[in-house]
């Protein structure tokens, strides 16, 4: 197995490959999941990757957040460098993009990012369709899905084992980006879930403010053999940590794969960082309360001593080089090196007769004083003929010239070429007024939007129990759950629920956020696009303008903020099917809805998005249908606000139906 370290700066770079990283993952000034982090320079990238391949680690760039329309070009300008600089593999996020990069770079090792929602077979397949070389499983998944993951696909499987667990599935949340403006999607999480929150029961505190939504940290170096047959790569978070920490994780895995450790091993770790004291995450499935950091604990100090031995540490892989120095009177002095496969040669100064014996086992002695460099001498060859004199600083400037020559070649091969590609051609089409749809979530909402004539969208539970034409699917698809539908329309909301035995309609789950991946949706079958909700109004035209592809936005409703997998009810004690209607508090008062889906959560934004008063806005997206959402609200307001709608859209002012309401990202937009 490949154990993959993260690297945030130059110096956790140099500190996971000391530690005997088999890889490395960085992120660059843009594009990256870790926006925050001090990140790598586009000549820092180059310099990285040659230190890496001269020590026999892979490099692997991250370019793991979602594309905006304008950002596209810059973003495949940046991928060309980063094949040319000679890196190993990307790992991505966009759909759109990932496509685009195999056909740019058919050599780049590609890894489809954590943040596309991968916890099926089913996404597993659709991610090698586009062509990943890997994927990044969801961190939601336990040891019996990851085996069944496994057992069921071809493709290369990387899991998290060590570092931050978001309490939400990554890709879903949308929590820092609907409070602040800055967007996980988009690297800029500011962490809103490690704040404290008070759980409410009927509008009633149920307990006392804590962080309700901070899980510990996850910690997998004594299941390593149970993993060992079914993935291939094991990944450290930590893009934001010190070089301390990088060095200590790595070291500790590394150790974990070829020998036995002991708790007090693991414990010793844990001290150079560990978010309250560390837990096995869903390795084993949920675990509620005990994956719980309530105490909202972020670190424990490690021991000077122990920092010191870490930072003295060396386990890095030196590549066995081979010398050849010939030293004859009367011509110059030459060496030859061969290093995997490659050769150099150099010559100096011709040597004149000497006074003393030449003395070949301090020459031998001196070619081998290889220092610091990525070389380890495995065969000296010493040839001499008459009695040369033959200069240590000549002996020193060869081997350094034949050295760097080696460095060269080996970091050149590395590079990779790149194609032009025009993936999909950008189309335009005007489109005519917007088609309102209704996406309903109980029995009485749909009762009262049968009143309308519009279409009606079902959440999947309802679907249960209601015949309904369109259905919603859950939130996310994981790896042993079973959905089935009845229906002849469905709406997807991860890739793993592209399911063409029935007409397939893309969710704002998806996460398309340009022209490209709309359009790569629909050449697989996909009949509509939700376009992103944190887009904004100019950012949703530039799609438009560039595709042809039916579009859809979200103009009402609250939007699904976070998508967890461990119950924050259950967690608490307590359970949404004994009754009552729970919501999060925040700092500020604000409450926040929890929607329960067989103990997943769904939390929704405490304001639901209201643009019935902006129609000329919506008419001037070009898109081609507007959803009303309904999740907590009355028939009363299924009606009101159905018919504010209907007056917008008829050019008359329309009455508002709720005191307070937030515009969402359509004038704001997110980071």
């Amino acid at each position: 197995m490949e154990l993959l370290s993260p690297a945030g700066n130059y110096e956790c770079l140099v500190a996971a490959v000391r530690a005997g990283a088999d890889a490395v993952y960085i992120g660059g000034a843009d594009f990256s999941a870790r926006r925050n982090a001090k990140n790598f320079t586009n000549d820092e990238i180059k310099t990285a990757a040659n230190l890496c391949h001269l020590h026999n680690v892979s490099l692997y760039v991250a370019v793991n957040i979602l594309i905006k329309e304008h950002e596209f070009d810059d973003a495949v300008s940046y991928i060309k460098s980063l094949c040319e600089s000679g890196v190993d593999g990307i790992i991505i996020q966009d759909a759109g993009l990932l496509a685009y990069v195999r056909k740019l770079c058919p050599e780049i090792f590609i890894n489809a990012s954590t943040q596309m929602t991968i916890a099926s077979t089913d996404a597993v397949n659709f991610v090698t369709k586009l062509g990943a070389d890997r994927v990044v499983l969801a961190r939601e998944l336990g040891i019996d899905e990851i085996k069944s993951i496994a057992e069921n696909t071809d493709i290369e499987l990387e899991t998290f084992v060590h570092g931050a667990l978001c309490m939400g599935w990554s890709g879903q949340c949308l929590l820092s980006s609907v409070i602040g403006g800055r967007s996980g999607n988009r690297g800029l999480c500011a962490q809103p879930c490690r704040l404290n929150y008070t759980l409410l029961r009927d509008g009633k505190p149920v307990g006392k403010a804590m962080p309700l939504l901070s899980l510990k940290d996850i910690c997998l170096a004594d299941k390593l053999s149970e993993l060992e047959p079914y993935v291939d790569s094991l990944k450290i978070e930590g893009r934001m940590k010190s070089p301390e920490y990088t060095a200590s994780v790595t070291s500790l895995y590394k150790k974990a794969l070829t020998d036995s450790i002991s708790q007090s091993e693991i414990k010793k770790t844990l001290g150079f960082f560990s978010r309250g004291g560390s837990s096995e995450g869903y390795f084993s499935g949920r675990q509620f309360d005990k994956m719980m950091d309530y105490n909202g604990t972020e670190k424990v100090a490690a021991s000077r001593e122990d920092i010191i031995k870490i930072k003295e540490e060396d386990l890095s892989r030196r590549r066995k080089i081979s010398f050849a120095l010939t030293a004859e009177t009367g011509k110059p002095l030459s060496l030859s090196a061969r290093c995997d496969g490659f050769n150099a040669e150099a010559s100096g100064e011709i040597l004149e007769p000497a006074i003393k014996d030449f003395d070949p086992t301090r020459a031998k002695a001196q070619l081998e004083k290889l220092g610091d460099t990525a070389f380890v001498a495995e065969n000296t060859e010493i040839k001499s003929e008459g009695n040369p004199f033959v200069p240590v600083s000549s002996i020193n400037a060869l081997r350094r010239e034949v050295c760097a020559k080696l460095e060269d070649l080996i970091c050149e091969s590395f590079k990779k070429h790149v194609c032009d590609v025009n993936l999909f051609e950008k189309t335009y089409r005007k489109r005519m007024i917007p088609e309102i749809i209704v996406e309903v979530s109980t029995k009485e909402q749909y009762q009262a939007a049968c009143e309308f004539d519009y279409e009606i969208l079902t959440s999947y539970e309802l679907s249960k129990s209601l015949k309904s034409d369109f259905v919603m699917c859950p939130a996310v698809k994981k790896e042993g759950e079973n959905v089935s539908f009845t229906a002849p329309k469905i709406m997807a909301q991860n890739i793993g629920q592209l399911d063409f035995s029935h007409e397939v309609y893309g969710g704002e789950q998806l996460n398309v956020t340009n022209s490209q991946t709309s359009e790569l949706f629909a050449s697989m079958g996909v009949r509509r696009v939700t376009l992103s909700p944190e887009l904004n109004i100019k950012e949703i035209k530039e799609i438009t303008k560039n595709t042809a592809v039916p579009t859809e936005v979200i103009a009402y409703g609250r939007l699904p903020v976070m998508v967890m997998e461990n119950c924050v009810i259950k967690s608490q004690g307590m359970c949404s099917r004994t009754g009552g209607f729970f919501e999060l508090s925040d700092r500020m008062g604000e409450r926040f809805p929890i929607i329960c889906e067989n103990c997943r959560n769904i939390l929704l934004n405490s304001v639901p998005v209201y643009m019935a008063d902006k129609w000329s806005d919506l008419l001037s997206l070009n898109v081609d249908v507007i959803r009303l959402k309904f999740t907590t609200e009355t028939p009363d307001e299924v009606k009101r606000v159905i018919n504010a709608y209907k007056e917008g859209l008829s050019g008359k002012t329309p009455k508002g139906v709720f005191d307070r309401i937030t515009r969402g990202h359509f004038y704001r937009g997110a980071e």
